[in-house]
């Protein structure tokens, strides 16, 4: 099997990149670097592993679960199947957690998956700690993985718990942040997705019949946890900003919108009155 070979069996169902998949499994499993792919692009590459792999891609089986490995932010992060597959869109909450957390923070990061934002931000910011929730035993695991990889296992605690339950937020203590990437893909939506979704857990793609679910329980919950001051810190699908800030309003909280290199809303920030606007709020009103 030939590295254009690959490539045409790949395209030929409707892989996205397969020139780029061909080259990472061809790496991955001969050990040929993609620069070196110009000068043998017609050898045959005699790897049973690597046949199997190209067969489970071209079923559309993820990339990146077949790899076990995968890059995000400036750390390459173990994945393995029942887990979100980190994404660059994430990048974004991760960027804007580093700016914003203050000196000795601690934070949580609220369905954690792989831990790709609470092992990117640790790696980032030293001076914090934190606290990586998940429901999902593979999910933790995995986190500790790659929180053991990257050298931060001894500031990150990982917890079993449902962002939904209020008890979860009395057991993880004093926060300065709330950081999470939520479910928010609307139910109906789910079977639209692109094929290799079917492959991910559903539980950490469905947010319920607007895709809102998980934020209405994590602004209504977490607020217990949160120090005066703190905030929330959420990736939204695209166009769900304006309701996240609607939802955040309702219980007198205000709302920062970021977006993305290509000027989509991706990420929102809920914050908490600190204590000296409570008090200039309270003066008004006498």
């Amino acid at each position: 099997m030939t590295y254009r070979d690959i490539c045409n069996a790949l395209a030929a169902v409707g892989i996205e990149s397969p020139s780029d998949d061909a080259a990472l499994l061809i790496e991955h499993f001969c050990g040929v670097e993609r620069a070196a792919l110009v000068l043998c692009r017609e050898r045959d590459f005699e790897s049973e592993a690597l046949a199997c792999a190209v067969k489970k891609r071209a079923e559309h089986y993820p990339l990146q679960y077949i790899l076990g490995r995968w890059g995000f932010y400036d750390s390459d992060l173990a994945v393995a199947e029942g887990v979100l597959i980190p994404r660059a869109d994430t990048e974004l909450l991760v960027e804007q957690a580093i700016k914003q957390l203050p000196h000795g923070a601690r934070f949580a990061d609220i369905g954690c998956g792989s831990g790709c934002i609470s092992v990117s931000i640790l790696r980032a910011r030293p001076d914090t700690v934190a606290v990586a929730v998940d429901i999902s035993p593979t999910a933790r695991a995995l986190t500790v993985q790659n929180a053991e990889n990257a050298g931060v296992r001894s500031r990150l605690e990982v917890v079993n718990g449902d962002m939904r339950e209020e008890a979860l937020w009395g057991r993880i203590g004093e926060l300065d942040a709330v950081i999470s990437n939520p479910p928010y893909i609307p139910t109906d939506d789910i079977t639209t997705l692109a094929p290799e979704l079917a492959f991910e857990p559903t539980l950490a793609l469905d947010g319920g019949r607007d895709g809102l679910d998980f934020y209405r329980a994590l602004i209504q919950n977490s607020v217990s946890a949160l120090k005066q001051g703190g905030f929330m810190l959420f990736e939204c699908g695209v166009g769900q900003t304006a309701d996240i800030a609607a939802i955040a309003a309702d219980s007198g909280y205000e709302s920062e919108i970021y977006f993305d290199i290509e000027n989509r809303d991706r990420a929102i920030r809920i914050l908490l009155p600190s204590p000296k606007k409570e008090r200039d709020n309270e003066a008004g009103n006498i």
